[in-house]
């Protein structure tokens, strides 16, 4: 009878090859990319909203989280309007800090209104015709935060729940546009402000096809200057 001796290093090399797609499998990615287009409510009205993020897994259950989303709104009540009024039309000194404080812009208005301010005629408050007289606003949201996502303990290999929350900062540009009409001039002017966010939420992932996978879920976000955002939407994930 004649013996088979197999050095260490191949059989080393052997169990390698036969168990690894095994370890492979069974071991839980630690890194994951999502996207996520989704609706949010903004004073009211439903806007778009467009997210990315990046995972890491550091335990069993937690994840550490990044996420950047942008809002096409300046998340307060401020979005994209157009206003068209015809005359006559009672003129107030302060017609364009009017408009701004209907369309939600910072602190109510801009520097360089109309009417007894450096620079601008001075309008009295009679029932005139000045024609046509148009304004719109628009403006956009980008919030970063960082934070943490909890997978639930009821997870299994295809459905797993979580909650997640975050600390972080959001920019807000807004822009107000009122045309020249026959007494008035026009004006162009921008704000822009920067501040904290807070977001809480929940939501669940789903195992769609090998690494990758669909996400749904919901997330409160509170602004700086006394702002809320609610948000839904779903998403594709890749995890690795």
């Amino acid at each position: 009878m004649s013996t088979i001796r197999i050095s260490a290093p191949v059989a080393a090399l052997t169990a390698f090859i036969l168990f690894a797609p095994a370890l492979a499998q069974a071991q839980d990615p630690r890194f994951r990319v999502s996207f996520a287009p989704a609706v949010a409510a903004v004073g009211g009205n439903a806007e778009l909203a467009l997210g990315g993020s990046f995972g890491y897994r550091f335990s069993e259950h937690f994840w550490f989280d990044g996420d950047l989303s942008w809002l096409d709104a300046g998340a307060g009540g401020f979005r994209d309007r157009n206003f068209q009024f015809g005359g006559p039309i009672t003129i107030a000194s302060n017609l364009a800090d009017n408009f701004r404080r209907q369309a939600g812009m910072f602190a109510g208005g801009l520097p360089g209104g109309i009417g007894g301010r450096p620079g601008q005629p001075s309008i009295p408050i009679l029932p005139i015709d000045i024609g046509q007289l148009g304004a719109s606003t628009d403006g956009s949201t980008m919030i970063v935060m960082m934070g943490t996502r909890y997978e639930l303990p009821v997870e299994t290999a295809r459905f797993r729940p979580y909650i997640a929350g975050g600390l972080g900062i959001n920019n807000t540009d807004q822009r107000f546009r009122l045309d020249a009409t026959r007494l008035t001039p026009a004006i162009d002017q921008s704000v822009s402000h920067t501040g904290f966010a807070f977001n809480a939420g929940a939501g669940a992932s789903v195992r769609v096809a090998g690494p990758f996978w669909a996400d749904v879920d919901a997330r409160y976000l509170r602004l700086s200057r006394d702002r809320n955002v609610m948000q839904m939407g779903g998403g594709v994930s890749f995890r690795f």
